[in-house]
């Protein structure tokens, strides 16, 4: 997943859609602005049109959390209230446009 879209935003090497939704994904990009490069198998991806939280795989697909990723995430303090803001702020982009 090298191709830059912007700084910071990369292009996903294969057209990808929300597990939930459906929702085209074709990019990705830090939730916080921190450039930190292209996603990596098992970085988190919340879907810009309802918030549904996947994760990509080592090819940069789509995929659904393991349940060790749940059990993780969900056994953080604080990783659940990042997430959880996260979430909501995605959910509040339709909205400002």
């Amino acid at each position: 997943m090298a191709e830059t879209f912007e700084p910071g935003v990369y292009k996903t090497p294969v057209i990808n859609h929300c597990l939930n939704c459906g929702k085209h994904i074709n990019l990705a990009g830090p939730a916080d602005g921190k450039d930190t490069g292209p996603p990596d198998d098992g970085s988190l991806c919340i879907c810009i049109q309802c918030g549904g939280v996947m994760a990509y795989d080592a090819q940069g697909r789509i995929r659904g959390l393991t349940e060790a990723e749940m059990d993780n995430i969900c056994n953080d303090p604080a990783a659940m209230a990042h997430l959880g803001q996260m979430v909501q702020a995605v959910r509040l982009i339709p909205k400002m446009n």
